[in-house]
Parts: C-alpha cells; structure tokens; sequence
C-alpha cells in the first residue's frame, strides 16, 4: 500500500501504531510466490509493546467508497487480513484508521520463521507481481524515503543479498 495505495490520498502522513509489528508473515501463493514455491508478504501482527511506523492515508469523500473497495478486492481476497480500526499517532495528534491486520489463525499466516529461513524464502519466491526480493527492496526503500526505517526489514535485505552472494545459491 505504501508505494501503490490504488488511489490518490488528499493527505499523507506519517503514523506510528502502537502494539503492531511489520513483518514478512503471509505467505503469498500468486502475488509474490506459487503454490509450488510461496512467497511472503508484509502484514501487521499483534505484537503488544511494538512500534509500527508508516503512513497514514486520506481518501477523497465523494470517492472513499470505490477506493476502498478496490482496496478490498486487492487486500482482503483471502482473508488473511482483518481490517480493523485503529489509533495512530501523527504530528496533528492521534486519529481513527484503518489498517491491516493478519489473522494469526489464517492458514496463510506464517509464524514462527527465522530470519535465514525468511531471507531463503524471499530470495527465491517470484509471482504473477515480480518477486519478493523486488517486493522487500521497494520496501526497504520507501520506509527510509518516509523516514520509517525498520533495523529487522534491512537486516532481511541484507540477509537476502548475503544468500544470493553464497556459494551454492
């Protein structure tokens, strides 16, 4: 959603969510992988005590409604994620958004992995939406041009590079 939200807000912002974490835990059967060889997507879990730094979007009135059902169609067609309203810090202070949230008892979610075990999947994962070491870069680049940078999405990246330098890879 950060780099392509479908839409073009009326504001953006940046917005830290309390008591969520980013992480690489959806395993992803088209978008980012195949049935054959998943890949993985970023989703927000429930982790109480985390910090999850992004943006928060605005969408036109007279148009809310079509933005956010391609939204839906895009995000929730296997109902890994729970959109769910929640509080976000901003500079203008707290406000009501929605976000993503994954179903840790969805099938899809993928708990439990290691971050050798993640940058292995990462790295050789390609879907009908490129592959996910294009996904995490596109991710590693547009959190630091919001000034979000994640220490654990950029030890991934450099996990994956690692890998693909390996002999053996």
């Amino acid at each position: 959603m950060m780099w392509d939200p479908l839409f073009e807000p009326v504001d953006r912002c940046t917005a830290t969510l309390v008591d969520y974490r980013r992480s690489f835990c959806v395993w992803s059967l088209v978008s980012r992988g195949t049935p054959e060889r998943p890949g993985l997507a970023l989703g927000l879990e429930a982790r109480p005590g985390a910090e999850c730094r992004g943006i928060a979007l605005r969408l036109k009135l007279e148009s809310a409604e079509t933005e956010l059902e391609a939204t839906w169609r895009r995000e929730l067609y296997t109902a890994i994620y729970q959109p769910k309203w929640l509080d976000v810090a901003t500079d203008a202070g707290a406000v009501a958004a929605i976000a993503f949230a994954v179903d840790p008892g969805h099938p899809q979610h993928a708990a439990g992995l290691g971050p050798r075990e993640t940058a292995a999947i990462i790295s050789a994962a390609v879907g009908e939406n490129g592959s996910c070491r294009e996904y995490l870069a596109n991710t590693v680049r547009e959190l630091s041009a919001l000034g979000c940078a994640e220490l654990h999405i950029e030890a991934l990246e450099n996990l994956v590079r690692e890998q693909d330098l390996s002999p053996g890879s």
